[in-house]
């Protein structure tokens, strides 16, 4: 399988794959990132901007995945547009369309930066893997610290690969890390 670098910045590092090494009908445009803390020096507050205009560019090319650490909380917020109860994008009748719609978490915890990744969502069209998909269907926590344990790492893609996700695992953490490692 190939990889494509395609950008490269101080927090995201953006590459492609090919939809024939995929196996998918579009190209996937895939997105490594590190969001710091709100209370870092090395937060930047335009990092939300940036990262809405690489979606929107490689969008128009392709699918999207996002997976890192987001250092934000979304609780059980919902990641998708709806009304009346029901998604927007409901035409789906795959076997991934009868996975539940809603998104469970081990925590309630939400924040600023969080909304602000549920509002890239719902206009982008992407869906939080976490606390939706077989092997994670609780919403595991991904963060082991010395004040407990909370979601901030995540996996997100729009709605045409989201199909082609039929297993997500948030695994133990280990000794060299307190955030788990994500499965796909």
């Amino acid at each position: 399988m190939d990889f494509h670098c395609q950008n490269i910045s101080k927090f995201f590092f953006w590459f492609d794959i090919s939809k024939h090494d995929a196996k998918t009908t579009n190209d996937i445009y895939v997105c490594g990132l590190y969001i710091p803390p709100i209370t870092s020096n090395y937060f930047d507050p335009k990092i939300f901007e940036e990262l809405k205009k690489d979606i929107l560019n490689f969008s128009s090319k392709g699918s999207i995945f996002l997976l890192g650490d987001f250092n934000l909380w979304t609780g059980k917020y919902s990641d998708s547009v709806c009304h009346d109860g029901h998604n927007i994008t409901t035409n789906d009748l795959s076997d991934s369309s009868f996975r539940p719609r809603r998104r469970n978490s081990y925590d309630n915890e939400f924040n600023s930066h969080g909304k602000r990744l549920l509002d890239i969502c719902k206009s982008a069209d992407l869906k939080i893997l976490n606390g939706r998909v077989s092997g994670d269907a609780l919403g595991r926590p991904t963060f082991h610290g010395r004040n407990g344990l909370i979601v901030t790492d995540y996996a997100t893609c729009n709605q045409d690969i989201f199909s082609y996700v039929s297993h997500f695992v948030v695994k133990q953490p280990c000794s060299l890390s307190d955030h788990s490692p994500i499965v796909e």
